[in-house]
């Protein structure tokens, strides 16, 4: 079967797939099972495959592209305003078509495997984190309810914590000693895990140039940032310029605009949230930096600078959105050894 198009609403266990011809008519019209999903794309010539960058997608992308196929991914926000007013599997694979059709079409960047593998550290690590917290304010609110105040950090927890579940004279149960004792076990499992994560994540940092050159470049950016900004980009070559990334992660400015005057406001927060917020967390603790520098370099001065004209969290964000562009700059030089790996 010669099709021109064909669009692929993905699922767990059944596809719908919406493919037209060189003369726009419907070739394919039909949803299918998993079991003979693969066997019908690698039937088919060579086509382009247009999919949403959803569970599942990158895996297909690589399979389909190994097939001959070209293969792009589409945001599902770029295709909903497509969908009409019936959501179904079928309106959806329709809508996926007609959005990647546009001239304005704007797609995801097909990760590699490797580029998973590391964002699945980044993502075990964060889950493991949050229970972490949960476990924290868990136990500092039952102690609460027995008079028995801990402090929120990490580190004035661990050392008032475990002396305060021993403590016999301070008003706690059995009952809530024993309960916070084995969630504070649960913590110290947590943070070790933790720790070897990011022992990991250091010492995949310490493979590739480009996470060690923007480490030594650019403030703000540690072995965490670096490292998940290359997993989450996928292919490089899908950004023209770092705006575009810095645009994809939502570090620019949204827009109002109407009748030739220009609104602009806050940013517009798109794209993946967990990457976006450490790079502003490190822009944060480089804007902090700056402002302590008794002798600061010629980056330094000109956060310094942008903190006193605009206000901490404008400059944060600022320095976030520069970091971002001078990221991409610099893995555009080292996207050879990416490719590579």
């Amino acid at each position: 079967m010669k099709l021109k198009v064909l669009a692929i609403d993905l699922a767990k266990d059944f596809f719908q797939l919406y493919g037209i011809n060189h003369s726009g008519e419907l070739k394919l019209d039909k949803k299918i099972g998993r079991a003979r999903f693969a066997k019908l794309i690698k039937d088919l010539e060579p086509t382009s495959i247009y999919m949403e960058a959803c569970g599942g997608a990158h895996c297909w992308a690589r399979l389909f592209k190994s097939y001959g196929h070209a293969v792009k991914l589409i945001a599902p926000h770029h295709v909903k305003p497509y969908v009409g007013h019936q959501k179904n599997d079928r309106n959806d694979s329709k809508a996926i078509l007609e959005a990647c059709q546009r001239p304005e079409a704007v797609f995801v960047g097909i990760k590699s495997i490797w580029q998973q593998d590391l964002q699945v550290l980044h993502r075990v690590k964060d889950l493991k984190s949050k229970h972490q917290v949960a476990i924290i304010n868990h136990i500092r609110g039952l102690m609460l309810e027995y008079g028995v105040a801990l402090p929120k950090t990490h580190i004035q927890f661990i050392k008032s914590a475990k002396s305060a579940i021993e403590d016999a004279e301070n008003g706690l149960t059995e009952v809530v000693r024993e309960s916070c004792f084995q969630m504070y076990k649960t913590y110290e499992t947590l943070s070790k895990e933790i720790t070897n994560i990011l022992k990991q994540l250091e010492d995949i940092g310490k493979k590739y140039e480009f996470t060690k050159r923007v480490q030594a470049e650019i403030k703000g950016v540690g072995p965490l940032v670096a490292t998940r900004f290359m997993a989450s980009i996928g292919d490089i070559d899908s950004f023209s310029n770092g705006r575009q990334v810095s645009a994809w992660i939502g570090l620019v400015p949204k827009q109002n605009s109407t009748g030739g005057r220009s609104r602009l406001g806050r940013i517009t927060k798109h794209g993946d949230s967990d990457l976006r917020k450490i790079i502003v967390q490190g822009a944060r603790s480089a804007v902090i930096s700056a402002s302590r520098k008794e002798y600061p370099d010629e980056d330094e001065r000109k956060i310094k600078r942008l903190t006193e004209q605009k206000g901490f969290n404008v400059a944060s964000v600022a320095t976030a959105n520069r970091n971002v562009r001078r990221m991409y700059a610099i893995l555009k030089k080292y996207k050879h050894e990416v490719c590579a790996s």
